[in-house]
């Protein structure tokens, strides 16, 4: 009898490890399904749907064209006239052109159909930032190694803020990715360097996976509640965006790392375990996390504090010193995490990571006023976050509530047990949870974080709401079948909850991800590869950076991890500054000495905006005459090391502009920080620092909005609306999409918008003659408070309505107008795509042409103040 109970009980354990096994390999599965949507095509009911979609699409939008035509047509038109006469002329364009309709449903459904399975000519990864670690995988496969050795664990970006390079940490990251391509290469030679990274997101979900089910087995939580808090965590909205193929980033690390550590956490923190083992391993895998992410410390404080914190209950409870397992783990782990931080980095580098990695949380979260401004300004990530989206970027509103059920049902469990060992354990957690609870609340970037407590407070809601299920229907139902029955019933209501609609929203998810390289933008960076030389310096705004330094392979003035820096605060100064010579005096500043003239100016004594006076004054003329217009009165050691700085002591490096469509057509980071004005936002700063109090900075929530508040009175709202297409054109008259018509005879404009009740003439007609910028002022007639820019590319007419200072712009004019009428930037590149609405352009800073210009405007001074004189 013992012998067959004995028999039952192996097989049961041998049933229950089958079932853990088989669930964490179905989760692990759906985890690499929806993250490879870019290997597979659409299903056949996907395909019909899109065909449905696309003969409405081109119905609706043939039906508002003949709505737009009878707005300009006759504008006294009541609106459901109109809808009644472009419903008529559409179905009557139906059918008598027919075949015409249906061939432009296919090519609807066509580009419908690539823009949810892109096919590009390579698998490119998806956002910036992975291209930083494209860009050191690649120098490590040709050189060996990151970049040249500065000691204490640091090596030499020379790409990265061009001209002198930045000063980078040493990484395991790109390691992990060459060596990984290096075995793809071995299995299937020719396999390319980018394809095969865009596989190593895939590769640490696997893992991730591994380490949640060891959770959950070390924590004793059912195998339900694992699979709910497992697949809750894979597929959190904000980490599935940051985990796809594609994504060679360090983001899926704040997974595994934490996840592994608190699972040693409470592996060694049970009576009975050799604690000292648990944490000296915990310790280890801690120092492993700085080589993935310069954030690491925030597990490193939460282990530590929490092992202190269990360690003090502890010995309350029980009274005893050499027996409390927190203690010795604590001990172990701070000891062997020190150690081996040193040793997989070094004493100097562990220093200056743990102070970063702790002030990050400040940077992100924009604490104090500034006379410059920031780009993270206008950086989603940086805002504090609602609890609304704190839900929807962690998963979804039922999730949510078995989270919440998961606290309340946890503490119920310790009420229950009376056991110190579980209070403890209950008591850590809830500690994590509110730290990284606080972090997420604060900065929208650390929701990454907090997803890790959100999901294993849903596996205890659906662990302890199982559990004590059970128990109650084992005490209110004596029939055993009985009981079984109503437990399946249970737990698969609970897993229809939880799962389903995960998974669909999934689903919804990475239908939305698409990579921003593509092929136009490939090509504009092999132009500067391969066209360029290769000490050449690339000045754009900052978000291509990293293409630039990765695909390009040429030095960036700016890129993601430089936004916050005064680069782009000169970079938006020159692009958005309608004279031709400062714009080019302020790239061959930050082309020869970047923007080191500031701190040199600052240690001169300058204010802010003296610095920033002096500067514009110095960089539009030569060299000989610079000092001289400004008022500084320097000795000539000081001269020739400001001129160094704004000037460069040999001709400057040869350089670059790249704009592309995004640049102008979602300008307002860029124009915010062109705008800014230094001064009023210096008198700001001076008058809080002579109030002593800033009190709208403490306030935890709202803090970005009263920032905003308080330096608005400093920026100015560049006004723009996206190029428009000519709708038609009747002799000498054009009509284009967004409403505006103009006369080419006349040059008159009209902009007629009833939907918007707009009904009149920009205040401001710019366009192209004989290679001049006309700029028209219309005073008659209904003025609206708006400009327009005629533009022409060969035979085809286009408009754009901006802000007059937009339209003066030297981006605008040479993103728009191919830099004619402009004498310092010659076209070297341009591409464009219709069908993925991308337009790249390069051009080229003539420093010869710069040099003549300033020594001719130098003459002319020369002249006129000796003329003044006499």
């Amino acid at each position: 009898m013992n012998q067959n109970l004995e028999t039952k009980m192996r097989e049961t354990n041998r049933m229950s490890r089958l079932g853990f096994w088989a669930a964490l390999i179905a989760v692990a599965l759906l985890a690499l399904y929806v993250r490879t949507y870019p290997l597979r095509g659409p299903m056949p009911w996907e395909s019909a749907s899109i065909e449905r979609n696309a003969r409405l699409s081109v119905y609706l939008n043939m039906k508002q064209q003949f709505v737009s035509m009878a707005s300009q047509m006759a504008p006294t038109m009541s609106s459901n006239d109109r809808l009644q006469w472009a419903e008529e002329r559409t179905q009557e364009t139906l059918r008598t052109d027919k075949n015409k309709f249906e061939d432009i449903v296919r090519q609807t459904a066509s580009n419908m159909k690539n823009a949810a399975y892109p096919r590009y000519r390579h698998h490119y990864l998806l956002e910036a930032d992975p291209y930083f670690y494209y860009s050191l995988t690649r120098h490590l496969q040709k050189h060996g190694n990151l970049g040249p050795n500065l000691g204490n664990g640091y090596f030499l970006n020379k790409y990265r803020r061009a001209p002198h390079g930045v000063k980078e940490r040493r990484a395991w990251h790109p390691y992990l990715g060459y060596f990984w391509y290096r075995l793809v290469d071995f299995f299937r030679p020719g396999t390319s360097m980018m394809t095969a990274l865009c596989f190593v997101p895939l590769l640490i979900c696997v893992p991730i996976v591994v380490a949640f089910f060891m959770f959950g087995h070390v924590y004793r939580l059912n195998l339900l509640g694992i699979i709910c808090g497992s697949t809750a965590m894979l597929l959190a909205p904000i980490f599935l965006q940051r985990s796809f193929f594609g994504w060679y980033d360090t983001d899926p690390y704040n997974y595994f790392f934490p996840v592994t550590i608190l699972t040693l956490f409470f592996a060694g923190t049970e009576e009975g375990k050799r604690s000292w083992i648990w944490g000296t391993v915990a310790g280890v895998v801690t120092a492993m996390y700085p080589q993935f992410w310069s954030g690491w410390p925030f597990i490193w404080f939460l282990t530590f504090a929490g092992g202190v914190f269990g360690a003090f209950v502890f010995l309350l409870g029980r009274k005893s010193f050499y027996q409390n397992p927190y203690l010795w783990f604590t001990v172990s782990y701070f000891f062997s995490s020190v150690i081996f931080l040193a040793l997989f980095m070094h004493p100097v580098n562990m220093w200056d990571s743990i102070f970063e990695g702790l002030f990050i949380l400040p940077k992100f979260a924009l604490t104090k006023v500034d006379p410059w401004p920031s780009a993270f300004l206008t950086v989603g990530e940086t805002r504090p976050t609602s609890l609304q989206k704190l839900v929807y970027l962690s998963g979804n509103f039922q999730l949510a509530g078995f989270a919440v059920l998961g606290v309340i049902l946890s503490l119920v469990n310790v009420i229950r047990q009376k056991r110190l060992e579980v209070f403890c354990r209950w008591a850590v957690m809830m500690f994590i949870g509110v730290m990284l609870f606080r972090m997420a609340i604060k900065t929208e970037r650390f929701v990454v974080l907090f997803v890790i407590p959100f999901s294993i407070f849903v596996a205890f809601g659906v662990h302890y709401l199982c559990e004590m299920g059970k128990e109650l229907i084992e005490k209110k139902i004596p029939s055993v079948p009985t009981q079984k029955v109503m437990r399946a019933i249970l737990i698969s209501f609970v897993a229809l909850v939880v799962l389903p609609v995960t998974i669909i929203s999934a689903d919804v998810i990475w239908r939305s991800v698409r990579p921003i390289m593509n092929d136009t933008w490939y090509d504009a960076m092999i132009a500067l590869r391969d066209k360029t030389p290769t000490n050449a310096v690339v000045h754009s705004w900052w978000p291509p950076g990293y293409f630039i330094i990765a695909v390009g392979e040429r030095g960036a003035t700016a890129d993601g991890g430089s936004q916050h820096r005064m680069e782009t605060y000169w970079l938006a100064k020159a692009f958005v500054t309608d004279d031709e010579k400062t714009a080019a005096g302020l790239f061959r500043m930050m082309s020869a000495g970047g923007v080191e003239c500031m701190d040199y100016l600052k240690g001169l004594g300058l204010r802010p905006s003296q610095v920033e006076k002096t500067i514009l004054e110095m960089v539009p003329v030569s060299r000989e005459s610079a000092v001289a217009k400004t008022s500084l009165k320097l000795s000539p050691q000081q001269e020739n090391q400001l001129l160094a700085f704004t000037h460069g002591d040999l001709p400057p490096p040869p350089s670059y502009l790249f704009l592309y469509n995004d640049m102008i057509e979602q300008n307002p980071a860029l124009t915010l920080a062109a705008t800014w004005n230094v001064e009023k936002a210096e008198a700001i700063v001076a008058q809080e620092e002579q109030e002593e109090k800033i009190g709208f900075l403490k306030q935890s929530r709202g803090l970005k909005t009263s920032y905003l508040d308080a330096i608005l009175p400093v920026i100015e709202i560049l006004r723009y609306t996206p190029e428009a297409e000519l709708l038609r054109q009747e002799g000498s008259k054009l009509y284009f999409k967004n409403g505006l018509s103009i006369d080419l005879n006349t040059m008159d404009p009209l902009l007629n918008l009833p939907e918007k009740n707009l009904n009149g003439v920009p205040q401001k007609l710019f366009y192209m003659k004989d290679g001049e910028l006309i700029e028209k002022t219309i005073t008659t007639g209904n003025v609206l408070m708006t400009s327009a820019l005629l533009v022409k590319r060969g035979d085809v007419y286009t408009t754009v309505i901006a802000d007059p200072k937009l339209i003066r712009s030297i981006m605008f004019r040479l993103y728009y107008l191919n830099g004619e009428g402009l004498k310092l930037f010659k076209p070297f590149f341009s591409n464009n795509d219709p069908g993925t609405k991308t337009r790249t352009v390069i051009f080229e800073i003539d420093w010869n042409a710069f040099e003549k210009e300033s020594a001719n405007k130098d003459v002319s001074t020369a002249k006129e103040t000796a003329h003044a004189t006499a």
